[in-house]
């Protein structure tokens, strides 16, 4: 392992034929245009004006990556004071994981927009949403859901069906916001 340590990430991807050929057929793809490979100069070429060098491998990777969506997350190139700067970065890193997994489970504002526009009755469509600044947005997305809540329990209440200390909770009450 220590011998891959001395050479460099690119010099690695370049020395196969196959793969700067898998390379090439990508960049052409997506470039609209023909690339190849100058196996004399090691750099990858549109129309002879160098495109992809030694110089440069890593400003496109994390422009595609980008593209993409992919957050770069690599510590390669971060160097530390010490191992306690270190392992600060690494518990940042896990709490931002674990915040980002939770983020899952809650809505985007595309999704608020779109269940404030198919819902009935607050006047809200696709030609007005826009209008909405994102606090309002907020307000009516919290007012929609107390509402939708105490619809659904209604009928519960209604029929009995809840416990002797459990009351039909209001509508009419101040939002968190």
């Amino acid at each position: 392992m220590k011998a891959f340590d001395s050479i460099s990430d690119y010099d690695v991807l370049v020395s196969s034929i196959d793969i700067t050929n898998y390379i090439c057929q990508g960049l052409s793809f997506f470039s609209k245009k023909d690339v190849i490979f100058d196996e004399n100069e090691l750099v990858f070429l549109i129309e002879d004006i160098q495109f992809i060098s030694k110089d440069n491998y890593k400003e496109v990777s994390t422009l595609i990556q980008k593209l993409n969506g992919i957050e770069e997350t690599s510590t390669d190139n971060i160097k530390f004071r010490n191992a306690k700067a270190k392992e600060i970065y690494e518990q940042l890193n896990k709490a931002k994981q674990k915040q980002n997994k939770s983020n899952k489970d809650s809505l985007d504002i595309k999704d608020i927009l779109s269940i404030l526009c198919h819902a009935d009755g607050n006047g809200i469509n696709i030609f007005n949403v826009g209008k909405l600044t994102i606090y309002q947005m907020y307000e009516h997305f919290e007012r929609l859901n107390i509402k939708e809540s105490h619809r659904r329990i209604l009928p519960v209440w209604a029929n009995g069906h809840l416990k002797e200390n459990d009351k039909l909770p209001e509508w009419i009450v101040k939002t968190k916001l």
